[in-house]
């Protein structure tokens, strides 16, 4: 089907071949970092908003407060 359209057929990946991990591992990182760069930064701040506080009048608030928690002096 791949000749009839033009296209060169794609060659098969050996089954637990470093080729095969490597593409694994590149569709992993293709389909699960941006959810967890997302999700991750969100789970945070809810945590840190849930937590009773009354320094966190809004959601900037909770933001800048676990920045300001998380940097590292020199």
């Amino acid at each position: 089907m791949a000749d009839k359209l033009g296209m060169k057929p794609q060659k098969k990946i050996e089954l637990f071949s470093a080729n095969y991990f490597a593409a694994c591992t590149l569709g992993g990182i293709i389909a699960c970092g941006p959810t967890h760069t997302m999700v991750t930064p969100l789970d945070l701040v809810s945590l840190t908003a849930t937590t009773p506080n009354e320094a966190h009048a809004n959601l900037y608030e909770v933001f800048s407060t676990q920045h300001r928690a998380e940097e590292i002096s020199p």
